[in-house]
């Protein structure tokens, strides 16, 4: 805090002295009030060019929409579950005709297991036949609609729908 004490001990500033008074000067003459000039407009910037004849892109000959699914793995997996409520149906006409597999402690295997199966099989197959045979005509409709470019012995041809 030595620094505080230094600086209220060392002696005040002199104050300043006072301007002197403007002294008149009367050999100029007066100014007359002239009226302020008024600024005139800027230029107005000229146009930029204009294009004469504007492009538009043109739309794509070939459609550009993306090849929708085939549905063969639909079929596929129908195909299989329809088979086996298929087997099922058939295991549980022959179980109930001939009496195999029928317990004396439960008559009833025959009817639920065979029950179960054919009706998952059904269930989920057919319903993955009937979607991926409506894939299929989808596809089969995209298809017709596209423009292939074939190689053959002749050179380069454009073929619209099928396959290459």
């Amino acid at each position: 805090m030595w620094w505080l004490a230094t600086a209220f001990a060392q002696d005040p500033p002199e104050p300043a002295p006072e301007p002197e008074p403007p002294v008149p000067i009367e050999d100029q003459p007066a100014i007359e009030d002239q009226p302020t000039p008024v600024p005139e407009p800027a230029p107005e910037p000229a146009p930029l060019a204009v294009p004469v004849a504007t492009v538009t892109p043109r739309p794509p000959a070939v459609p550009t929409t993306p090849e929708p699914r085939s549905g063969t793995g639909a079929i596929i997996t129908g195909a299989i579950f329809t088979g086996v409520g298929a087997l099922s149906v058939t295991d549980l006409a022959t179980c109930l005709v001939l009496g195999d597999g029928v317990t004396a402690s439960d008559p009833d295997s025959c009817l639920v297991y065979d029950g179960f199966n054919a009706a998952v099989g059904f269930g989920v197959g057919v319903p993955l036949l009937v979607s991926g045979l409506n894939r299929r005509k989808v596809h089969a409709a995209w298809k017709q609609g596209t423009v292939a470019v074939a190689v053959d012995r002749e050179g380069v041809a454009l073929r619209v729908g099928g396959r290459l």
